[in-house]
């Protein structure tokens, strides 16, 4: 499947495949990726690659102004995974995930945390891929919910999951935090 990095500015949204060659972003015409309206970006800012691991890793080219990942400068090549937010000044990268199947997901996905569902075909059969847990073409939402309710009770000390009522697709599963006793 594809490994896609989403780009984001105030005036545009690119979305680059990642394959063997490494992505540059930055303002010169030979990055990969060339965006023009953000000032704060070096000629060459940041590198994504993949790692012989698998893995996405990201890398500041030696940038004037930095490289956060997650709201932290970044000092070393680090790796990238989905949910991560990269920013240089007003410029958001993050993975689209939308493409990945499920051995993707599962490398991608920070230790420790779930993938988020991907849902498809709501409106007739629902499709929900969730922690290596895969209920495919279930035809009827109900059942859904309740497959889920019965394979997910998954808690941690700050985090609960709380399946919604059958029908209500947008919110299958939702993350809230649990309530101090």
């Amino acid at each position: 499947m594809a490994i896609l990095i989403q780009i984001v500015t105030p005036t545009e949204t690119k979305n680059i495949e990642l394959k063997t060659e490494p992505v540059t972003i930055g303002r010169s015409r030979s990055a990969t990726c060339t965006i023009l309206s953000e000032e704060l970006l070096s000629r060459q800012h940041v590198e994504f690659y993949l790692h012989l691991s698998g893995s996405i890793m990201l890398k500041d080219l030696n940038s004037k102004n930095g490289t956060k990942l997650n709201d932290l400068k970044i000092q070393k090549e680090t790796i990238f995974y989905i949910g991560d937010v990269v920013s240089v000044g007003k410029m958001n990268v993050t993975l689209d995930s939308s493409q990945m199947d499920e051995k993707e997901l599962k490398l991608h996905t920070r230790p420790g945390q779930i993938p988020k569902p991907t849902l498809s075909n709501p409106d007739k059969s629902l499709t929900c891929l969730v922690h290596g847990l895969n209920f495919s073409e279930i035809d009827d939402p109900s059942k859904a919910s309740k497959s889920l309710e019965n394979n997910l009770s998954m808690e941690s000390d700050k985090t609960r999951f709380k399946i919604s009522r059958a029908g209500d697709s947008k919110g299958l599963l939702s993350k809230h935090k649990k309530k101090s006793t």
